[in-house]
């Protein structure tokens, strides 16, 4: 700031702080819809999930996450279902509209190993509306896992 300052910019501290304070990274951590609150993220390697639930947690203490997930073959798929088990309540389980998408029986079957209801749906649309159905209004629906799923949901949902 000092240095573009120098150069002949006026930026004050608040500007940049004011300016920061409107970013938004769009897919994370993206809250679209409130009661239930209706969150998506791309996050789609084991990192990622347990960043994004541990996240969850500190925002959503105590409440009951059901997902909406499908991931690219090429993925960690078993490490996800293990964060992710661990953390919500239903998986709804689609395949990514893309080749190497992985077929949603695979997760389904690693959730109900790990002891986690859960079903396979056609698409996105048909899972979040089951998800809908089933969320009480204080749940959270997460819809994640990569970012075909993400961007499926915004094209359905009119959401930019």
């Amino acid at each position: 700031m000092e240095y573009l300052n120098e150069l002949g910019f006026k930026i004050k501290k608040k500007d940049i702080v004011d300016g920061l304070k409107k970013v938004k990274w769009e897919g994370r951590l993206e809250i679209v819809e409130e009661n239930p609150s209706v969150i998506l993220d791309v996050a789609h390697n084991p990192f990622a999930f347990d960043v994004l639930f541990r996240e969850l947690k500190r925002f959503y203490p105590e409440k009951k996450i059901n997902l909406l997930i499908g991931v690219l073959s090429d993925k960690d798929y078993r490490k996800i279902v293990k964060i992710s088990s661990g953390n919500c309540s239903f998986a709804a389980c689609v395949k990514p509209a893309i080749k190497k998408g992985l077929e949603p029986y695979i997760l389904r079957d690693l959730f109900m190993e790990e002891g986690v209801p859960s079903e396979c749906f056609d698409s996105v649309v048909a899972g979040y509306d089951y998800l809908k159905s089933i969320s009480e209004r204080e749940d959270v629906i997460l819809i994640s896992g990569s970012h075909y799923i993400v961007g499926e949901f915004k094209r359905n949902y009119k959401i930019s």
